[in-house]
Protein backbone atom coordinates (compact mmCIF):
# COMPACT_ATOMS: atom_id res chain seq x y z
CA UNK A 1 0.00 0.00 0.00
CA UNK A 2 1.42 3.35 -1.10
CA UNK A 3 0.15 4.76 2.51
CA UNK A 4 2.71 2.67 4.14
CA UNK A 5 5.71 3.38 1.68
CA UNK A 6 5.69 7.98 1.28
CA UNK A 7 4.66 10.38 4.06
CA UNK A 8 1.28 11.23 3.59
CA UNK A 9 -0.28 14.80 4.09
CA UNK A 10 -3.75 14.79 5.88
CA UNK A 11 -5.99 17.98 5.12
CA UNK A 12 -9.24 18.61 7.02
CA UNK A 13 -11.95 19.40 4.68
CA UNK A 14 -13.56 22.43 6.05
CA UNK A 15 -17.15 23.20 6.43
CA UNK A 16 -18.28 24.62 3.30
CA UNK A 17 -16.29 22.03 1.14
CA UNK A 18 -18.35 19.21 3.48
CA UNK A 19 -22.11 21.25 2.75
CA UNK A 20 -21.10 21.06 -0.79
CA UNK A 21 -20.17 17.28 -1.05
CA UNK A 22 -23.45 16.59 0.70
CA UNK A 23 -25.10 18.94 -1.25
CA UNK A 24 -23.99 17.50 -4.41
CA UNK A 25 -24.62 13.94 -2.75
CA UNK A 26 -28.06 14.99 -2.11
CA UNK A 27 -28.87 16.56 -5.80
CA UNK A 28 -28.19 13.02 -6.79
CA UNK A 29 -29.21 10.38 -4.56
CA UNK A 30 -32.53 9.59 -3.18
CA UNK A 31 -30.92 8.47 0.19
CA UNK A 32 -31.67 10.70 3.29
CA UNK A 33 -28.40 11.99 4.41
CA UNK A 34 -28.85 13.70 8.14
CA UNK A 35 -26.81 16.80 6.70
CA UNK A 36 -26.34 18.03 10.32
CA UNK A 37 -24.72 15.42 11.73
CA UNK A 38 -21.98 15.21 8.58
CA UNK A 39 -21.26 18.47 9.41
CA UNK A 40 -20.58 17.54 12.28
CA UNK A 41 -17.73 14.90 11.09
CA UNK A 42 -14.16 15.36 11.20
CA UNK A 43 -13.00 14.31 7.62
CA UNK A 44 -10.21 14.28 6.15
CA UNK A 45 -8.40 14.28 2.67
CA UNK A 46 -5.01 12.30 1.90
CA UNK A 47 -2.46 13.46 -0.11
CA UNK A 48 1.04 12.81 -1.62
CA UNK A 49 3.46 15.31 -2.33
CA UNK A 50 5.31 14.92 -5.93
CA UNK A 51 8.29 16.86 -7.38
CA UNK A 52 9.41 17.06 -10.71
CA UNK A 53 13.41 15.69 -10.94
CA UNK A 54 13.83 18.48 -13.75
CA UNK A 55 12.27 21.57 -13.23
CA UNK A 56 11.66 21.27 -9.21
CA UNK A 57 7.94 22.24 -9.54
CA UNK A 58 5.87 20.10 -6.71
CA UNK A 59 2.24 19.28 -6.31
CA UNK A 60 -0.12 17.72 -4.15
CA UNK A 61 -1.81 14.68 -5.56
CA UNK A 62 -5.04 13.31 -4.14
CA UNK A 63 -3.66 9.72 -2.62
CA UNK A 64 -6.59 8.02 -4.00
CA UNK A 65 -5.92 8.53 -7.54
CA UNK A 66 -2.46 8.42 -7.28
CA UNK A 67 -2.62 4.67 -5.58
CA UNK A 68 -5.21 4.04 -8.18
CA UNK A 69 -2.98 4.85 -11.28
CA UNK A 70 0.57 3.30 -9.18
CA UNK A 71 -1.60 0.22 -8.59
CA UNK A 72 -1.64 -0.04 -12.43
CA UNK A 73 1.93 0.23 -13.40
CA UNK A 74 5.00 -1.49 -13.04
CA UNK A 75 7.03 1.16 -11.48
CA UNK A 76 8.14 0.79 -7.90
CA UNK A 77 6.90 4.35 -6.88
CA UNK A 78 4.05 6.44 -8.56
CA UNK A 79 5.69 8.56 -11.72
CA UNK A 80 3.69 11.42 -13.40
CA UNK A 81 4.62 13.48 -16.22
CA UNK A 82 5.03 17.35 -15.00
CA UNK A 83 2.26 19.75 -15.20
CA UNK A 84 4.85 22.63 -15.41
CA UNK A 85 7.46 21.54 -17.53
CA UNK A 86 5.62 19.06 -19.35
CA UNK A 87 8.47 17.14 -19.38
CA UNK A 88 7.90 12.91 -19.85
CA UNK A 89 9.88 9.80 -18.18
CA UNK A 90 13.04 10.30 -20.07
CA UNK A 91 13.88 14.11 -19.47
CA UNK A 92 11.82 15.22 -16.31
CA UNK A 93 9.00 13.84 -14.40
CA UNK A 94 7.42 13.80 -10.55
CA UNK A 95 8.14 11.43 -8.17
CA UNK A 96 7.17 11.63 -4.58
CA UNK A 97 8.96 13.97 -2.22
CA UNK A 98 10.95 11.45 -0.74
CA UNK A 99 12.09 9.69 -3.88
CA UNK A 100 13.06 13.01 -5.30
CA UNK A 101 15.19 13.59 -1.99
CA UNK A 102 17.35 10.74 -2.32
CA UNK A 103 17.88 11.16 -6.10
CA UNK A 104 18.93 14.92 -5.55
CA UNK A 105 21.68 13.48 -2.52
Amino acid sequence: MIENQFKIKRIKVTDEEKREIALYYLERHSIPVDLDAYLKMEIFEDFLEMKCVKCDYSQDFDLYVISDLYELGDDPYPVLSCDKCGHKRKSGYLVPLEIYNSMKK
